[in-house]
């Protein structure tokens, strides 16, 4: 008599039916989900075909005013404080805004800010001091309060402009001052820088050689 075949006997994929199990119904929840994708793609769908039939005002209206970011075709851009239609080079960059460039144009920027700086200082009590403009081929000097000659100014390479804050008398007044507050005098400063030897010690020296050689001339006393 013919018998059925075991488990061990039977072959992979009847093994792989038998241990299969009747999938659960759908909830009602994925039906409500998929009702609401429906939904939602017949209003894409209704904006699609609104933002079709108004393509060609949209385009015409980007081309007079300007888009959302202020580009137009000729990649210009538009600055609200001055009303000025400016080539993208005159904004600065602002990777916050939707174009990565600035609202304001380089010099109403430039002019807000000064606003604000004085704003803030004027409520810490403070007075801000006006930038002074030179004319070509001159500088300001502090100490004689009046714009001179670049030609007046030494060499100072740590300075922008590469000269020297003040003019060159001033310069030397400023520095042998300097000098007599520190060191107590330009020779006493040369003295050190020299030979390691202060304007005391070098008098104690010399007087010391005086009284050994009685004969030196006054300049060596």
């Amino acid at each position: 008599m013919a018998r059925g075949r075991s488990g061990a006997d039977a072959s992979p994929a009847a093994r792989g039916r038998a241990r299969r199990r009747p999938r659960p119904a759908a909830p009602q929840g994925a039906a409500t989900k998929e009702g609401l994708d429906d939904d939602i793609d017949s209003v894409l769908d209704e904006i699609d075909e609104v933002l079709e039939a108004n393509a060609e005002d949209f385009v015409r209206l980007c081309a007079e005013r300007g888009s959302m970011t202020g580009m137009t075709p000729s990649e210009r851009k538009g600055c609200p404080r001055c009303a000025g239609d400016l080539p993208l080079s005159d904004f600065g960059r602002n990777s916050s805004r939707p174009d990565g460039l600035a609202e304001f144009c380089r010099p109403c920027f430039r002019e807000i800010r000064a606003a604000s700086y004085r704003r803030r200082r004027a409520a810490e009590g403070k007075t801000v001091r006006e930038a002074r403009v030179a004319p070509a081929g001159t500088q300001w000097c502090p100490d004689c309060k009046d714009f001179r000659p670049l030609t007046d100014f030494g060499a100072n390479r740590s300075t922008a402009s590469g000269l020297a804050a003040y003019c060159k008398p001033h310069q030397r007044d400023r520095v042998t001052e300097s000098r007599r507050r520190v060191h107590g005098g330009s020779r006493h400063y040369h003295l050190k820088r020299r030979y390691g030897i202060s304007a005391e010690q070098a008098d104690q020296t010399l007087e010391a050689q005086a009284r050994h050689v009685p004969d030196l001339p006054p300049f060596a006393r």
